[in-house]
């Protein structure tokens, strides 16, 4: 019974953990990104939609002044999330090496760190690939190679970036583990982790499914996607041009099933997220060389310290998207 209450007790700890910090990432990558970076520019804000699990987006309007946006103030904006992730996750990792001594906070620093810094880097990555999300401009201006080389360069940097985060911050993480329970330390954190990042998962798509956001959805939408969807859709009206009806489902099947082979992606998030948690492990286990923090268990009074204020973050949330 002690071992079930321990794992609840460190898998609650470590969900809070990761809300908070996507939370933190959310603000940031927004509002001290996006709206700050357009507003700078001129730009006027007519609205915003926050998730209280996943994402969220910023409503751009027109410009004070109209004019056209060059180039790299269209980079500027775009990109604006992502480097302020990055920039304050570089920030709070130096934070949580030197400075906390507080067990809840400097975990938060440390946890908030690897959020911004790996998922800036992701969110890079895919969007760069797919051509959706923030990487949609950067998608269109790297071609051919040079994207290419991006792509591997951003890559490393996330793998190298889990590792390094994983080999600093691993022996807190070991510290959290009753002593009784030192000769499978790794399980216990590794099924803590697995089912506080289930269940994170599960409230996301789930808050997603009932929110139905089309334009967050087409946001994400990747670029083959938008040109299947776009061939299929002449495929249909040249079809009803020439023979005056609409093709039948089997025709439809048949050219979606063509589409669905000529703009097939190779699914680059799959071959990331277990590079992550490769990397992970992989920092972990080399992290026995550092000097381990003595032990010192998750108490319940840890957990309140940081669900209060995910309550207050989510509270917040609400509030805000019904302004």
């Amino acid at each position: 019974m002690k071992y079930y209450r321990h794992v609840i007790k460190l898998s609650l700890f470590f969900f809070f953990l990761l809300f908070l910090a996507g939370r933190i990432g959310l603000f940031l990558h927004e509002f001290a990104g996006h709206a700050l970076a357009w507003r700078l520019m001129g730009g006027r804000l007519t609205g915003f939609s926050l998730f209280i699990f996943g994402g969220g987006r910023v409503q751009l309007g027109q410009m004070d002044s109209p004019s056209n946006l060059s180039v790299t103030n269209q980079l500027a904006v775009h990109l604006s999330g992502i480097a302020v992730e990055l920039a304050v996750g570089i920030v709070l990792a130096v934070m949580a090496i030197f400075l906390s001594k507080r067990r809840s906070f400097r975990a938060l620093l440390a946890f908030a760190a690897g959020v911004l810094i790996v998922h800036s880097l992701f969110y890079l990555t895919l969007g760069t690939y797919y051509g959706s999300g923030d990487g949609h401009l950067l998608y269109t201006l790297l071609q051919g190679g040079i994207r290419q080389n991006f792509l591997i360069l951003t890559t490393v940097l996330i793998f190298s970036a889990t590792f390094l985060i994983s080999y600093q911050f691993s022996p807190m993480v070991k510290s959290w583990v009753l002593t009784e329970y030192s000769t499978k330390r790794m399980f216990v954190i590794i099924l803590c982790a697995s089912i506080a990042v289930l269940f994170h998962a599960m409230l996301t798509f789930g808050e997603r499914f009932v929110v139905n956001d089309t334009v967050y959805a087409k946001m994400k939408t990747s670029e083959n996607e938008r040109l299947k969807e776009a061939e299929l859709a002449k495929f249909i009206a040249d079809y009803l041009e020439e023979h005056d009806e609409q093709p039948d489902q089997e025709q439809l099947r048949n050219q979606a099933k063509a589409l669905e082979k000529k703009y097939w992606q190779f699914p680059l998030e799959i071959f990331l997220g277990m590079g992550i948690v490769a990397a992970t492990l992989f920092g972990y286990i080399k992290s026995k060389r550092k000097e381990h923090e003595d032990s010192n268990p998750i108490t319940w009074k840890d957990i309140f310290h940081l669900g209060s204020p995910s309550i207050l973050v989510a509270t917040l949330i609400l509030i805000l998207n019904r302004i």
